[in-house]
C-alpha cells in the first residue's frame, strides 16, 4: 500500500479510536478552566490560540465536551501528516520513516494533547509547520516563505510561552547565520512580532503577573540538590515518553550538534537547545520539572533520530520496544480515563504505595489548590461532573433558588461546577493568583462556596458569613464517592485577595 494511503487510513483509524475512547468522559480540572477562560474572558494573556479554538467550538456546539475536543483531535491528526513530511524531507528511508511517525501518534503525550484541551494541542501542529516553512524559505530565499514562516511563528508564541522561547531559538538561529540569515531574520522577525503583539499587550495591562504566578507549578524539587534536579529534569518526559523514544531524542540532538553546519540543521537544533536551556535553568534553579515542557522542543529533531534505525544492530527489537511501551503507556491513561474502574484493577493488583505516588509530581504549593491524592482519584476527575451538577442544582433550590456564583480555592471544582451546573453560574477561584484576572469578584449575586469536605474556608469566603447548607457527594462508576461541603455566602463579594490591578 503506497505511504499516503496508508497514513489516511491510519489518520481516520487514530480520529476514530481517540473519539470512541472519549465518550462518556467528561472536562477534566484544567479542560474546565480552559472553557471558562475562553467562554467568558477571552484574552491573548495565556494560550490564546488555543481559548479561541475552544471559543468558537463552544460557539458552534454548546454543552457539547467531544464538540470541544474535535479541533484537537484534528490538529492531532494533522500532527501526523507534518510529521511525516518532516521525515520525507529528511529524506528518511520508509521504514524509518514509519517508525517515526507511529511512535510520534503513539506516544502519551501526542496522544492526550491531541486528544484533550491542551495548549500543546494546537503548539504542535503550528510548530512544525512554522519549521517546515523555514525550512522551505531558506531553501528557495523567497521574501513570501519567510514572510508566512513569521505569521506562523506568531501564531507558535500566541500558542503558549513555550511558543515564545521557540521562536526566539529560531530567530538566534537566523541571527547566528549573520548576512546570510539577515533577510529571513527580517522578513521572519516582523511579521511574528505583529502577530504576537496581543500577547504583550495583554499581558502589559496585566502588570505582567500572569507568567509570574506560574513560578510554583510543577515545582516537586525545591528542596532537592542540584544534581538530583538535574537528573528529575532529564528524566521526567518519560511520564510522556517511553524510555527507547527518549533515547533516540537524545541522540537526536547529538546528531544535530554534530550535524549543524549542514544546510537546516540549526534552525531545528537552535530551538532545541534554547527551550532546554530555559527550562533547565527553572529546573536547576527554581526546582521546577515538569517532562512535557520541553518536548515541544524535540520535534524538529524528530526525523533525526530515526535516521538509519533500520541499521542499528538489533534494530527490530527497537521497533518492538518503540512500538509496544508506546502503545502501553498510552493505553493505560486512554483506556482507565474512560472506564475507571480498570484503574481501580490496576490499582489493586499493584502494590498499595504506586496509586498514592501522585503528590509527587505536584508542588506543594499547588497541591492543596486541587486536593487529589491518588492516581485513581486523578482519573475520577474526568467524570461524575454532570450528575453532580444536577443534584447540587435540585438542593440549591431549597435555599437560594440558583446559584449565580461559584466560589472555591479549587480550580477543578469551581470550574467544573461552572461548566456543569445547570444555571452557567460565575466562577470565583479565591487565593489563586492564576486565575485573579478572570475572577470577576466585584460582582454582587447569589454566592456559594464549595470545598471538598474538611477543606478549609479562606478569608475572603469567611468575610462573607458562610452558612453550611449540605455535604454533597460526587460519584460514578469506577469511582469512590468525593463529599464537598456546600455554603451559602452573604452580602457582597469582597475581592480584594482577587483582584489583580492593571494598568
Amino acid at each position: 500500500m503506497p505511504v499516503p494511503r496508508a497514513l489516511a487510513w491510519g489518520t481516520a483509524l487514530l480520529v476514530a479510536a481517540k473519539c470512541l475512547l472519549l465518550m462518556g468522559v467528561e472536562l477534566g480540572k484544567d479542560e474546565a478552566a480552559y472553557w471558562y477562560w475562553a467562554r467568558y474572558h477571552l484574552d491573548a494573556s495565556y494560550a490564546f490560540v488555543m481559548l479561541a479554538v475552544i471559543r468558537l467550538a463552544d460557539v458552534l456546539w454548546a454543552g457539547n465536551d467531544m464538540a470541544l475536543r474535535l479541533p484537537f483531535i484534528v490538529a492531532g491528526a494533522g500532527s501526523a501528516w507534518l510529521m511525516n513530511a518532516a521525515c520525507e524531507k529528511t529524506d528518511l528511508t520508509t521504514t524509518d520513516r514509519l517508525a517515526a511517525v507511529l511512535a510520534f501518534v503513539t506516544c502519551h503525550w501526542a496522544w492526550h494533547t491531541g486528544s484533550f484541551l491542551h495548549p500543546d494541542g494546537v503548539l504542535v501542529p503550528l510548530w512544525l509547520a512554522t519549521l517546515a516553512a523555514a525550512d522551505r524559505a531558506w531553501r528557495s530565499q523567497q521574501d513570501h516563505h519567510w514572510l508566512l514562516t513569521g505569521i506562523l511563528g506568531g501564531l507558535v508564541a500566541l500558542s503558549k510561552y513555550t511558543g515564545c522561547v521557540l521562536m526566539a531559538g529560531l530567530l538566534l538561529a537566523l541571527t547566528l547565520r549573520g548576512r546570510q540569515g539577515f533577510r529571513g531574520l527580517l522578513w521572519t522577525g516582523i511579521p511574528c512580532a505583529i502577530v504576537a503583539s496581543p500577547l504583550i499587550w495583554a499581558l502589559w495591562g496585566l502588570d505582567f503577573h500572569l507568567p509570574f504566578t506560574l513560578g510554583s507549578l510543577s515545582q516537586v524539587a525545591a528542596s532537592d540538590p542540584v544534581w538530583w534536579r538535574a537528573g528529575l529534569f532529564l528524566l521526567a518526559p518519560l511520564l510522556y515518553l517511553s524510555p527507547p523514544l527518549l533515547w533516540l531524542l537524545y541522540s537526536g540532538l547529538y546528531r544535530g550538534w554534530q550535524e549543524r553546519r549542514e544546510q537546516g540543521v540549526d534552525l531545528v537544533l537552535i530551538p532545541a537547545l534554547v527551550l532546554l536551556a530555559t527550562f533547565g535553568v527553572f529546573a536547576l534553579v527554581n526546582g521546577q520539572v515538569k517532562g512535557n515542557w520541553v518536548l515541544p522542543g524535540l520535534l524538529g529533531i524528530w526525523p533525526l533520530a530515526f535516521h538509519g534505525l533500520h541499521q542499528r544492530r538489533f534494530h527490530r527489537i527497537w521497533w518492538a520496544g518503540l512500538l509496544v511501551l508506546g502503545i502501553g503507556m498510552t493505553a493505560v491513561p486512554a483506556l482507565t480515563l474512560r472506564w475507571p474502574t480498570l484503574a481501580q484493577q490496576l490499582v489493586d493488583s499493584a502494590p498499595a504505595a504506586v496509586d498514592a505516588t501522585y503528590p509527587a509530581i505536584v508542588s506543594p504549593t499547588d497541591l492543596p489548590r486541587e486536593p487529589t491524592f491518588s492516581w485513581t482519584e486523578r482519573v475520577c476527575e474526568y467524570h461524575g461532573w454532570a450528575d453532580f451538577g444536577q443534584d447540587l442544582s435540585q438542593r440549591l433550590q431549597h435555599d437560594m433558588g440558583r446559584a449565580d456564583r461559584v466560589h472555591s480555592a479549587e480550580y477543578g471544582l469551581g470550574y467544573g461546577l461552572g461548566r456543569y451546573l445547570p444555571d452557567a453560574p460565575r466562577v470565583t477561584i479565591t487565593d489563586d493568583a492564576r486565575f485573579a484576572h478572570i475572577a470577576d469578584a466585584s460582582l454582587g449575586d447569589a454566592s456559594i462556596y464549595v470545598t471538598r469536605s474538611g477543606g478549609a474556608i479562606p478569608s475572603a469566603a469567611l468575610a462573607r458569613q458562610p452558612r453550611q447548607i449540605d455535604t454533597m457527594v460526587r460519584q460514578a462508576p469506577g469511582c469512590g464517592p468525593v463529599g464537598y461541603d456546600v455554603y451559602l455566602l452573604s452580602g457582597h463579594a469582597a475581592s480584594a485577595d482577587n483582584t489583580t490591578e492593571s494598568r
